[in-house]
């Protein structure tokens, strides 16, 4: 795994090779470390621009995702925000990990290009309910909400709820 922060990401500071095409999952954290959402792309480099509405090749812009909405909304903290890029071998890991912890076995060959997007897509369900990322929405039963932040204040940081009906214990007050 090697981390790498959204200013780099911007800035297309990431190389390809060591960054991008040979890291298939990412995992985007805060700036206290809390996990926001976890993706995933044959190249993580380019998707990670496009959730902010970016694109290397052209100068468009396009329509930021909603975790790309939230990263432009909280700059320039965000700029220092972290992404964990994770490879092929360390997706098998991660699933191999998770079959263990159930009891199951985990077999599928890397060797060609569906068995290597079988455990990319496996890692990634394992990572998002693991890790329950706010901005994750399919397949995560589990998924924390998160405070509201008002615009003005957003800078400060940003708070994860840990439990999931802060937010209708807010809308309550």
């Amino acid at each position: 795994m090697i981390t790498t922060i959204w200013k780099d990401i911007l800035d297309m500071d990431c190389d390809p090779e060591t960054d991008g095409k040979n890291h298939h999952i990412y995992v985007i954290k805060d700036g206290e470390g809390g996990v926001l959402y976890v993706g995933r792309s044959k190249d993580a480099c380019d998707r990670l621009l496009d959730h902010v509405g970016m694109d290397k090749y052209s100068p468009r812009y396009l329509m930021p995702s909603s975790i790309g909405r939230f990263i432009l909304d909280h700059r320039p903290r965000s700029l220092y925000w972290k992404i964990d890029l994770y490879t092929l071998e360390e997706c098998q890991t991660i699933c191999s990990e998770n079959a263990k912890e159930h009891g199951w076995v985990f077999q599928l060959d890397a060797s060609n290009i569906v068995g290597q997007e079988l455990i990319i897509s496996e890692a990634e369900s394992v990572m998002i309910m693991k890790l329950a990322p706010p901005f994750n929405v399919i397949g995560n039963p589990n998924r924390r909400r998160m405070y509201r932040v008002q615009p003005g204040i957003a800078n400060e940081g940003v708070i994860l709820a840990s439990t999931p009906d802060v937010n209708s214990e807010m809308e309550a007050e």
